[in-house]
């Protein structure tokens, strides 16, 4: 993790850092969700966070991007393999870390696996919840043109989730807004 190159978003790896700092292993450790427009660095900080947290202590971790976690998941039910089967591996892991949470078309299907998945961890007491999201923590995140009523807005992570599964995040989870340049646009300047 030291090695990450935190200038654009040094607020961003600082939070991270303090999140890992007060880690202790335990299935009653908040999870953490980092928010912010694409290219801000929020899956390279998970993925170093969920490397840390399976070295540093000793902790199982599984990543998954939540497209192929649906897709997945789909294709086993397509299969007639038994939910238990499927969704328990989620459960039962001490951490599990999603990328792209909220990720796809919103599916009916996608809110009710995400719903059952959190739910299922949540009263479970089964470990922290990592994730990432491109969707705004707060209302109407404005397009770059600062129109705030635009219609292009992207809808709120609360609104992407539901009140279900957004209300057990905001119990169990720090949240942490990804600020600073895209990272893949501005890596090539000076």
């Amino acid at each position: 993790m030291e090695t990450f190159k935190a200038e654009l978003a040094r607020p961003t790896f600082v939070a991270v850092r303090r999140w890992l700092d007060a880690f202790h292993g335990r299935g009653d450790q908040p999870g953490l969700v980092l928010s912010g427009e694409p290219g801000r660095g929020k899956t390279h900080l998970l993925a170093a966070a969920a490397r840390e947290i399976t070295f540093r202590y000793g902790v199982g971790v599984r990543f998954v991007e939540f497209s192929h976690l649906i897709a997945s998941i789909r294709e086993g039910y397509d299969r007639h393999v038994g939910e238990a089967r499927l969704l328990g591996p989620l459960v039962q892991v001490p951490c599990l870390a999603i990328d792209e949470l909220g990720k796809g078309k919103g599916t009916d299907f996608e809110t009710a696996i995400l719903d059952e998945i959190v739910s299922r961890r949540y009263n479970a007491h089964a470990g922290p919840l990592l994730a990432t999201t491109n969707f705004p923590l707060r209302t109407a995140r404005a397009r770059r043109d600062n129109d705030s009523l635009s219609t292009n807005a992207l809808p709120t992570l609360a609104e992407r989730l539901g009140d279900r599964v957004w209300s057990r995040l905001q119990d169990s989870c720090v949240f942490v807004e990804a600020v600073g340049d895209d990272f893949r646009v501005t890596r090539g300047r000076g």
